[in-house]
């Protein structure tokens, strides 16, 4: 017999003849090791794709009857059967029945794990099977809950769809299956989020199909933006042209986004009073118990109030006013609101004041730049001011030292 690419055709023989086992053949005249064994003495250019294509069709029988032991081993010589294969035949068929396989089995799920990876890197990195099996890897995490093995992959994201070729619609497609699948998680739902808000931002704002193709992902997002504890920064997902596409027919969620993109508790507390139900009928919160985003839209405002005292001192007085609470709870709404990184300052118990340092800016306006623009003019003057100090040190330490050498001189 010859050889099929490095593997020894005894080896191939044996997988066959395992398959044909577990297809029930008999064990000296099984058709399917027949067909195998006989396709190997062949002298045909096609033969090698021929055999290979037979052993990724019954690839599910080896999924299904294979023990734990023997399934990564398996595996591995079926992949590196099939991988010699033509490339078109590769992609288009071979690769997606072994992973249509071995993602269908609810067992082993580390072992099929480790099985797709090392599929993924076994094709070529520049055809079209890595991404079908990166999608597989990831949605068979999903599925069973092994979210954690993919996370540190994420991170190379970018550069893999690079290597592929992606066009902006393919990543902008991959985003958006990664968020969805991230999102089956709920310790992974913020960075689904994060992914979904990918995956919008691509979507430009003259192509009319693809918003109207992302609306309900687009709503989905704002009240998810809403719900989440730890979203501060509504100002990325207000300006995205598909969450604007949406206004017109969600204009209270809309009226909502904008609260808490750039208003305070005082007018979220009328929002919700002129429409009672909206936030239970949106899914946003569970029952009628909104204080979960009361206290995020409290923070939002403590914000908003800070940014006015930048520098300066903010009264405990005015902090209880603005976020409706007893002024003795003032210092621990501040201190929750430098952990959630909207602020940084100290508190003078003493004045009853706070010294704000820095703050979040919600939004970014003309009027923001101006101030920006003033700081940096003050900045600019204060620096001067401070070289000019060292250069005047400078030259009367230098004055000093001339003295202190011609008296030496003298002497």
């Amino acid at each position: 017999m010859v050889a099929i690419a490095f593997y020894a055709a005894d080896e191939v023989g044996k997988l066959s003849d395992l398959i044909g086992e577990f297809l029930g053949e008999p064990a000296e005249s099984s058709p399917f090791a027949t067909n195998i064994k006989q396709l190997l003495e062949q002298d045909s250019a096609t033969k090698v794709d021929k055999i290979c294509a037979l052993i990724a069709s019954h690839a599910s029988v080896l999924s299904e009857n294979l023990e734990t032991k023997d399934f990564e081993k398996t595996f591995n010589l079926v992949i590196a059967i099939i991988v010699q294969a033509n490339i078109k035949l590769l992609d288009s068929s071979l690769v997606p029945q072994v992973v249509k396989a071995v993602s269908s089995g609810a067992d082993k799920k580390q072992l099929r794990l480790r099985v797709l990876s090392n599929l993924y890197n076994s094709v070529l990195p520049h055809g079209k099977s890595r991404p079908l099996v990166f999608r597989a890897i990831v949605s068979f995490a999903a599925e069973h809950d092994e979210l954690e093995a993919i996370i540190p992959t994420l991170d190379h994201l970018d550069q893999m769809m690079t290597s592929w070729g992606f066009s902006v619609q393919q990543k902008s497609e991959l985003y958006l299956h990664i968020a969805e699948s991230l999102k089956k998680d709920p310790e992974h739902e913020l960075l689904g989020f994060q992914y979904t808000l990918r995956h919008l931002s691509i979507i430009e704002a003259t192509d009319n199909a693809a918003l109207k193709a992302a609306s309900k992902t687009a709503v989905q997002a704002v009240k998810d933006a809403i719900r989440y504890p730890t979203v501060y920064n509504f100002e990325d997902v207000f300006r995205l042209p598909a969450v604007q596409a949406t206004k017109s027919a969600n204009p209270k969620l809309f009226d909502l986004l904008k609260i808490f993109l750039d208003q305070t508790l005082k007018q979220y507390r009328a929002f919700v009073k002129a429409n009672p139900t909206f936030l239970k009928d949106q899914g946003i919160i569970a029952g009628s118990d909104d204080d979960a985003l009361v206290s995020k839209i409290r923070l939002l405002s403590l914000a908003t109030l800070a940014a006015k005292h930048l520098n300066g001192e903010m009264p405990y007085a005015a902090v209880a006013e603005a976020l409706e609470i007893p002024e003795e709870d003032v210092e621990i709404w501040f201190i929750d609101a430098i952990r959630a990184g909207l602020v940084d300052g100290k508190l003078n118990q003493i004045k009853k004041a706070v010294v704000v340092s820095r703050s979040t800016y919600r939004v970014f306006t003309k009027e923001e730049w101006a101030t920006l623009g003033n700081r940096l003019e003050e900045w600019k003057t204060n620096l001067k001011e401070v070289l000019q100090v060292l250069a005047n040190a400078k030259l009367m330490g230098a004055s000093e030292a001339a003295a202190v050498i011609e008296t030496s001189v003298e002497a």
